[in-house]
């Protein structure tokens, strides 16, 4: 157990002085931006990042020199969950970048959180009308599998009743067709959570430049 404390300690220092802790940001067509939190570091020798990616994961490379005459770079990178893993490792040993690590695990929870849904999905009020999931296909005009995929994916509100013996029958909402109908096949994220993520990345960049 000492050991291994001992060798968080010195991939913390690692990170403190060779280490970029950041989040990165990327759109993609027309999509909503994506966010993940990413751990690099660079060195010329081998040997630390070897052992961040036998601690972590994540990737190793070496690098083309960045200066004409400059070494190789000898490069490890983590990014999105696994580098949430990695932080949550190596918090408590780091000193100069603890609040780059606690910007990124606050992505890490926002990102949890989130999980796959990307379309809004409305709370249900007590005693709306309900519609069977077959009926929500006809109403709809799309197939039973389609619904059912929806269902699955958390994408639309459900209610679900429980049977003797049986599954619970599942229900949606019939105020959510209309819903359902109009927005579209291209998921867009939550706008609170597309700006709460915006946020971290904008302090990121703010913590790296000025080196808090």
């Amino acid at each position: 157990m000492n050991g291994h404390r001992e060798t968080l300690a010195y991939l913390a220092g690692v990170i403190d002085s060779d280490g970029c802790i950041n989040i990165q940001k990327r759109k993609a067509g027309k999509w909503a931006a994506n966010y993940q939190p990413r751990v690099m570091v660079k060195q010329v020798t081998p040997h630390a990042p070897a052992l961040l990616h036998e601690t972590f994961g994540g990737s190793l490379w070496v690098q083309g020199p960045s200066a004409r005459r400059g070494r190789p770079l000898h490069t490890w990178n983590v990014h999105s969950a696994a580098a949430g893993e990695a932080l949550r490792a190596l918090l408590p040993f780091l000193r100069i970048k603890p609040e780059q690590a606690l910007n990124a695990l606050a992505l890490c929870e926002v990102n949890a959180r989130i999980g796959s849904r990307r379309f809004p999905v409305p709370a249900v009020a007590d005693g709306e009308p309900l519609v069977t999931l077959a009926e929500a296909a006809a109403a709809l005009g799309k197939s039973y599998d389609t619904v059912m995929q929806a269902v699955h994916a958390g994408s639309v509100p459900v209610v679900r009743t429980p049977r003797a013996g049986s599954k619970p029958s599942v229900f949606i909402p019939e105020s959510f067709l209309s819903v359902w109908a109009n927005r579209g096949s291209s998921p867009t994220r939550d706008p609170a959570i597309t700006a709460e993520m915006e946020s971290l990345y904008q302090r990121g960049k703010v913590l790296n430049r000025v080196g808090v």
